[in-house]
């Protein structure tokens, strides 16, 4: 049932939003602690790393902009980043199968938020046969095992629909085009961005550390995780996408700050020189570069202030279409709507026209009609690859939105007449069929 007054709407969407941006703050939470995992071992140390590592993150504007807009993205980086380091965990000590167990939830956990994560599956499980080539057939079977039955026991809705999970993964390669020099540019400029401020406190964590000579690996094995980790962005980094596409790099980025905290505390070069502060020292030297970087937190929470006000802007507006929609659902009237419009989608008096025209809106039984400029604006214009792949009567939604656009009414085929009612703000508008 809806609510139409405001204060209890308001009420519900506070709550709802505040629901999912803490699900995105302990995605990067969650990334932030598996980043300062294997440099400590005592859990003040680990847990003072977390304190400067999420500042840190927040600073980049990619990262601080999708927490506000509650991003999937933002969690599959909390969980890709734990599959990243309790695979590293295992592979370090093969014995040990609870690692490996952890993995395999993390991974599935991973799968469950975006499928995109099976891009970054493959270059790990090579590591399997790179460390072990004698019994990598049955470390690579147990794994598979696990993370099947993690995957189906979390449950999520979208797990079960198989075919069509290999559908949306099939329709995706339709916004992607053959390799570009600028886009490849593009890919690793995004993961650059979002790896430096980070990786450098790992760097600056782990000399605070220290290594020790039993834990060094040879060059040949060190060099194969620093690259097998990173072939399932390289892979999607060879593909130019006609979409916003910067939000992919957030998973790929937080496993690779990861792998380096584990290439540090591997590296070949420990064989040489190594030394070991206590859990104490390190703490001090920590402590002493969390209050060098508070002005990360102070540029951080600049940029979340200013993500916040774009957020709020628009509530006001996006309230009132709320209201009036839900009004009419209510009462049973039918709503047509363009996607990034205020309404109760769940409603079945309510349906949503990606390819809205003259001939969508004619069939229509709606009395109502929200339409969005910041959708409808790309018809206006000489359609973009996404639109020519996407949009089959591209050119009759260009003539219905080119024909109301800055109108105050229209006709459809029916002859029947539409008259613009509201117009809010942020380039919404109602229309109601007279």
């Amino acid at each position: 049932e809806l609510n139409t007054t405001s204060d209890s709407a308001d009420a519900e969407e506070e709550s709802l939003h505040f629901g999912l941006l803490l699900t995105s703050l302990l995605g990067l939470y969650l990334a932030a602690l598996a980043m300062a995992w294997l440099l400590a071992k005592s859990w003040s140390t680990r847990m003072l790393l977390v304190l400067i590592l999420v500042p840190t993150l927040l600073r980049v504007p990619i990262i601080s902009f999708y927490l506000w807009t509650s991003h999937p993205d933002l969690l599959l980086a909390g969980c890709a980043a734990f599959g990243a380091l309790f695979t590293l965990r295992w592979l370090t000590k093969l014995n040990d199968n609870k690692n490996l167990y952890v993995a395999a939830v993390a991974w599935a956990a991973a799968l469950s938020t975006k499928v995109t994560s099976v891009l970054m599956l493959p270059g790990f499980i090579a590591l399997i046969f790179l460390v072990d080539k004698k019994n990598w057939k049955s470390h690579l079977k147990l794994a598979f095992k696990l993370l099947v039955v993690f995957y189906f026991t979390i449950g999520f809705y979208q797990n079960l629909d198989i075919f069509g999970t290999l559908h949306a993964i099939s329709s995706f390669s339709k916004m992607s085009e053959a390799f570009r020099w600028g886009s490849f540019i593009e890919w690793w400029n995004y993961w650059w961005q979002q790896v430096y401020w980070p990786g450098l406190v790992i760097l600056i964590a782990a000399l605070c550390v220290g290594g020790k000579r039993e834990n060094c690996w040879p060059w040949s094995k060190w060099l194969a995780v620093a690259v097998s980790t990173h072939t399932g962005f390289f892979i999607l980094s060879l593909k130019h996408l006609d979409l916003v596409h910067e939000h992919y790099v957030i998973p790929f980025a937080a496993v690779s700050v990861v792998v380096w905290a584990w290439l540090l505390k591997h590296g070949p070069w420990w064989k040489y020189f190594s030394y070991q502060f206590t859990p104490r020292q390190s703490s001090v030297f920590l402590f002493s570069v969390f209050i060098l970087s508070q002005y990360s937190s102070i540029y951080s929470i600049s940029v979340l202030q200013t993500g916040v006000s774009q957020a709020v802007s628009c509530r006001p507006a996006f309230r009132e279409v709320y209201n009036t929609i839900s009004k009419a659902v209510l009462d049973g009237q039918s709503v047509a709507a363009t996607p990034y419009t205020p309404v109760p989608v769940r409603e079945e008096h309510v349906e949503v026209f990606w390819q809205l025209n003259f001939d969508e809106i004619s069939k229509s039984k709606a009395q109502f009609l929200v339409i969005s400029e910041s959708f409808y604006q790309r018809f206006l214009i000489a359609p973009d690859v996404y639109i020519l792949k996407t949009s089959t009567d591209w050119q009759q939604s260009q003539d219905f939105f080119k024909k109301i656009d800055h109108q105050s009414a229209f006709q459809d085929l029916q002859k029947r007449e539409w008259k613009k009612i509201s117009e809010p703000g942020c380039g919404l508008q109602i229309w109601q069929r007279q």
